[in-house]
């Protein structure tokens, strides 16, 4: 879904992939939104008003592009790729054994009195950059070991995979807490350099040098010292920036001008030096400082503390019987606010707030927009907005519904692919009756290429809904070609798929006979899912990977094969 904004004339151009796209249009307070088909036709016509958007609710259908022709590389000799592919593992595998080892990592624990499972996994995660945590920790845990510890733990998985030491150390010696706040809040919002998206740099040392130490003081005890300076002294600029890469904050300093993503990280990296906690609500991309017992609110255009007015969400989803899955926020929906025109999503992707329902959420006012969605099988989606008002101090009690998926068929095709065919197991290169999986609960039959992403993700799917999985306690075939199976695999990599998943070796080129004998057109991009229920008829067939193939596949095997 797409949408597009009016410009000062009230007409716009639109480029699309020639699917469905919702438009919408906003001008001097008036809007109106139509879906557009563009293979229907060339033009569009909206005609501003003021709707009703208040508790309203409309359901649409997006039609997907229609699949291209692609040519047919099927038969084409992958075999020197292939030796590329084996040869790019070998050398990432001889990477990886340079890491340091357990026995290494427990014994600098020791060394310096540290937890050392804490110490190991810090080590495992940060991979070929342990060198680096090896170096901080010589430096650091001698001074403060608990401290060093949560350096470390407190800055991302990413973050400790590339960070230099000289950023660990400016941050470990120049975080201070004058104010004496609790730990949880010093460690997450002073002591952490990670802000929200920039490159992690030192800054700390710098701005406690740019500042005085009679300004720090009085920044702490009133932060409108610094919004003051900051309003005068920093001049915010947008539109220059069309990658939205932000600045260090130390260029925002030295430059004096700053877009809203990079002044905001200022705001935050000066605070925090100041020894003051400070973040981003990334929710709604909000900077903000702890003040006793609170979070407020700052705008740096202003200079100002904002009073911002609140009201309640109160949402609710009633979960299917059949699933363990609760609906992903971006995923299966979405909630948005009215800002200036245009619909802003909220970003709860570093909350665990729908891990449960019903769910509290704590809203500005204004007018928001719930988007659910269900994904068809020939990607089309179907949508439900579902617009609503938050008002002062009022609570709104709204249930997350999603759009039905369609009537299922019963009509299946009956699979021409021979299962009474012997495969290996991966682990034990025990042989086995393909046709002995198929059991009374059908089979879920996979092949992938486990070296590239598009089957990475869908194993990642697999252990994500690993419970719903093994509720259906039928078999999910892992078939890997022998050609693709590089000697660095291992199948314990893939710790948390669901009980009865197993990798197997395909010596006999099973899905390339399923393509011939079944007339498919086109090539079979992996990975290729084919789930045959227990009359070995195919129920559902998908080749390649998108967003959702996992609970597509889950879906069809709760509603159609055996569940016990």
């Amino acid at each position: 879904m797409t949408s597009t904004s009016a410009n000062d004339y009230g007409s716009c151009n639109l480029m699309t992939g020639k699917g469905d796209v919702l438009v919408w249009t906003y001008h001097q307070g008036k809007f109106a939104w139509k879906i557009s088909n563009a293979a229907d036709s060339d033009t569009l016509v909206l005609k501003l008003g003021n709707p009703v958007l208040n508790d309203r609710v409309y359901n649409y259908l997006f039609h997907a592009p229609p699949p291209s022709q692609t040519i047919d590389h099927s038969h084409v000799d992958r075999s020197n790729h292939i030796k590329r592919l084996h040869q790019e593992d070998s050398i990432r595998t001889a990477y990886e054994k340079t890491f340091i080892d357990s026995i290494s990592a427990i014994e600098i624990a020791r060394k310096y009195d540290l937890d050392p499972k804490k110490t190991f996994l810090l080590f495992k995660l940060s991979r070929g950059n342990w060198r680096v945590v090896k170096q901080f920790l010589n430096y650091a845990a001698p001074i403060d070991g608990e401290k060093a510890l949560s350096l470390l733990s407190v800055i991302s998985h990413k973050d400790l995979r590339d960070t230099p030491f000289k950023v660990l150390k400016d941050h470990f010696d120049n975080s201070h807490n004058p104010k004496g706040f609790d730990w949880d809040i010093y460690r997450q919002y002073v002591l952490n350099p990670r802000i929200r998206n920039e490159l992690i740099s030192v800054y700390k040392s710098y701005f406690q040098k740019q500042f005085s130490p009679s300004f720090q003081e009085m920044a702490r005890n009133d932060v409108r010292h610094l919004l003051t300076w900051i309003r005068d002294s920093i001049k915010i600029v947008n539109g220059l920036n069309p990658w939205d890469v932000p600045q260090l904050p130390r260029g925002v300093f030295e430059m004096r001008v700053a877009d809203q993503n990079s002044i905001n990280i200022f705001f935050v990296a000066v605070a925090r030096s100041l020894g003051i906690p400070a973040r981003i609500d990334f929710v709604r991309n909000q900077p903000q400082f702890f003040s006793e017992r609170y979070w407020l609110d700052v705008n740096l255009q202003y200079g100002s503390i904002d009073n911002t007015q609140k009201g309640t969400l109160v949402l609710d989803f009633k979960q299917d019987n059949h699933s363990d899955e609760l609906p992903a926020y971006f995923k299966n929906f979405t909630i948005a606010k009215l800002v200036k025109g245009k619909f802003k999503t909220l970003d709860y992707s570093y909350t665990n707030l729908f891990n449960d329902f019903p769910v509290k959420l704590e809203l500005d006012t204004g007018i928001y927009l719930l988007t659910s969605v269900k994904r068809l099988a020939d990607g089309s989606v179907k949508t439900r907005l579902h617009f609503f008002d938050i008002k002062k101090h009022d609570s709104s009690f709204i249930k997350l519904i999603f759009p039905d998926s369609g009537i299922e068929t019963n009509k299946y095709e009956k699979v021409k692919l021979n299962l009474d065919v012997t495969v290996q197991n991966c682990d034990t290169r025990q042989n086995l009756l393909l046709n002995d999986l198929v059991e009374d609960n059908g089979l879920v039959l996979v092949w992938l290429d486990p070296s590239l992403e598009p089957s990475k993700h869908l194993l990642n799917d697999f252990i994500r809904l690993k419970s719903n999985f093994d509720n259906w306690n039928g078999n999910i075939a892992l078939l890997i070609d022998s050609v693709r199976l590089s000697k660095s695999f291992n199948s314990k990599q893939y710790e948390g798929l669901p009980k009865k998943s197993i990798f197997l070796i395909d010596n006999l080129n099973l899905l390339k006979e399923y393509i011939k004998f079944n007339g498919k057109v086109g090539n079979y991009d992996l990975p290729y899912v084919l789930v045959l229920n227990s009359d070995h008829e195919v129920i559902f067939e998908s080749k390649g990977y998108r967003i959702g193939i996992g609970d597509e596949i889950i879906g069809k095997v709760e509603k159609i094969c055996r569940i016990p």
